[in-house]
């Protein structure tokens, strides 16, 4: 039998989903396909049943599997606005205040200790004494940990063009650089995961940075994971995520810090009743679905599909019929602030049949379905509201966090630059 049959790579699959929550499409089939050969060699197994057994009943195994398919990449100040946030948002206010307890960090995953020493040194020079924060750092591959424990770096782990954090914060070692004692101490590192009760279930922290990891977790596990979020920062504080990944943030826990770049959202204090959905059209105020040059919308996510009598001509708003109350927008963004899905999606799906050709009314109707886990009809909403204004900045980025999640890159990366583009007041060619 193959080494990689199919037998040994969905046993390979189902245990990696299991371990760490890991999406298979996200990572590619080769990349396990890969792993399992490798791991059957290592072993000397060359038949897939006989691999499939040894990985369902082995945690060894499973361990094994999970460090030859983790992405490990990353690199000092990755992206930097997050780590200009951290200073300005976070460091600046947390050093005026006296009396208080010392600023405590997750950073998950840490990866081989590029992000939380960033943090760290972020920290430092922003004025925070080392003894002043605790940086707890947890990831999945124990070789990961390993090397960010030794704290030696190569060229290749400092990118960009700014490179005086070297001086201050690293000594010469070999040909690379090793992070100075102090900054070392101050982080705590641990094997674990988002879906361990053990990590999920601790004291919430001030700053939590989990990036690049939602994108790579099946739905489930995604759900599990933003629970598991939901917990770990304390209320008022802060959540820094992935540039692919604003959307995936539960909006009825958490709101956006308003810094590009930063992807950064602050806990909702308890009781607050901010809107919870992207910011809609005041109230009397409609979207403007005018076609582009002349012709009539055009959907963003399938250009060739038609919508039956809509064309340049046709009325945004559907008159309510006599005795029939219409529906409010803020009432049921209020609703939705209160985690009352169910009459909020009830009152929501009133709305858009009351005002079929209105595109903030899709856009209400698909972000309460998406907060609640029902992303086709989310995704169908959407791109209704992209039909109706191609140019709705908010549907295209919905459609683009979708797309990730279906593992559809490309679709995303297409959705994203169009939004880029309308928001740069740029027309459709």
């Amino acid at each position: 039998m193959n080494p990689a049959s199919p037998q040994a790579i969905d046993a390979a699959i189902r245990a990696l989903s299991a371990e760490i929550g890991l999406d298979p499409s996200a990572i590619g089939p080769g990349s396990i396909r890969q792993a399992v050969a490798d791991r059957m060699a290592e072993a000397g197994i060359g038949d897939g049943s006989e691999y499939a057994e040894l990985v369902g009943r082995s945690p060894d195994e499973r361990e094994a599997l999970v460090e030859l398919v983790v992405v490990p990449e990353s690199w000092f100040f990755r992206d930097r606005l997050p780590f200009v946030f951290l200073s300005e948002a976070v460091a600046g206010p947390f050093r005026s205040r006296t009396g208080v307890e010392p600023l405590r960090i997750l950073s998950l995953p840490c990866a081989g200790g590029e992000e939380p020493y960033s943090i760290a040194i972020t920290l430092c020079d922003a004025g925070v004494p080392a003894d002043r924060f605790q940086i707890d750092a947890v990831d999945v591959s124990a070789r990961q940990l390993e090397r960010a424990r030794r704290g030696v770096y190569r060229p290749v782990s400092f990118r960009g063009g700014d490179h005086s954090f070297l001086r201050r914060h690293f000594e010469p070692d070999g040909d690379g650089f090793a992070i100075v004692p102090p900054l070392r101490e101050s982080i705590r590192w641990e094997r674990g995961n988002i879906l361990d009760p053990a990590i999920a279930d601790r004291p919430p922290y001030d700053v939590v940075f989990c990036r690049n990891l939602l994108i790579y977790l099946t739905p489930e596990a995604k759900r599990a994971a933003m629970g598991a979020i939901g917990r770990l920062v304390a209320p008022g504080g802060w959540l820094v995520v992935g540039h692919a990944e604003p959307l995936l943030v539960d909006p009825s826990r958490f709101e956006p810090a308003g810094r590009p770049g930063a992807f950064a959202f602050r806990r909702r204090l308890e009781g607050a009743l901010v809107s919870a959905i992207r910011p809609i059209p005041a109230a009397g105020r409609r979207l403007d679905s005018k076609p582009i040059g002349g012709n009539p919308p055009r959907s963003p996510a399938s250009p060739g599909d038609s919508a039956p009598g809509l064309g340049p001509s046709s009325s945004p708003v559907r008159p309510v019929p006599e005795g029939i109350e219409p529906e409010s927008e803020s009432e049921i963004t209020t609703l939705a602030n209160r985690r009352e899905w169910g009459p909020a999606l009830e009152r929501a799906g009133r709305l858009v049949r009351q005002r079929p050709n209105d595109a903030a009314a899709h856009v209400l109707l698909g972000s309460i379905a998406q907060a609640i886990g029902r992303l086709d009809e989310a995704e169908a909403s959407f791109r209704r509201a992209g039909f109706l204004d191609p140019r709705c900045v908010e549907a295209l980025l919905a459609l683009a966090a979708l797309a990730e999640l279906r593992g559809d890159r490309t679709a995303a990366e297409n959705y994203r630059r169009r939004a880029a583009r309308f928001r740069a007041g740029e027309e459709i060619a």
